[in-house]
């Protein structure tokens, strides 16, 4: 698993993306969980543990599926470079997705229950 997880991050960084450091905070917790383990032997299974045990721990939804997603993202650099032959299914996480927006009347109550008028100001400009 090391070695895949390496390779990510080393095509993260020849292709300069923006979120290397978000990566390298995932990968470390997969190294933690993972360590030792040849990737050709963790399976679905491993990977609903994984997901469950990082639950318990109490870690969100949203990191355990970034945290999957690099996973996963890991096995396809691998397969691309002829170390692996199949991807093995990983668990969906359900992530809290914010429903609705605020209205403009809504706003607007926002901004006249702000104190001073410059905090009035510098909030309505961004």
């Amino acid at each position: 698993m090391e070695q895949i997880l390496e390779m990510l991050l080393n095509d993260a960084k020849l292709r300069s993306l923006k979120a290397v450091g978000r990566l390298e905070r995932a990968v470390k917790a997969l190294r933690a969980k993972l360590a030792g383990l040849r990737v050709e032997l963790i399976d679905q299974s491993r990977w609903l543990k994984y997901a469950a045990d990082r639950q318990a721990e109490a870690i969100s939804n949203g990191t355990i599926h970034f945290e999957l997603w690099v996973a996963r993202r890991a096995y396809q650099v691998a397969r691309a470079a002829g170390i692996l032959r199949t991807i093995p299914e990983m668990p969906r996480m359900k992530l809290k997705v914010r429903h609705g927006f605020l209205t403009p009347a809504q706003w607007q109550s926002i901004l006249d229950r702000c104190g001073p008028k410059w905090l009035r100001r510098e909030i309505s400009r961004s």
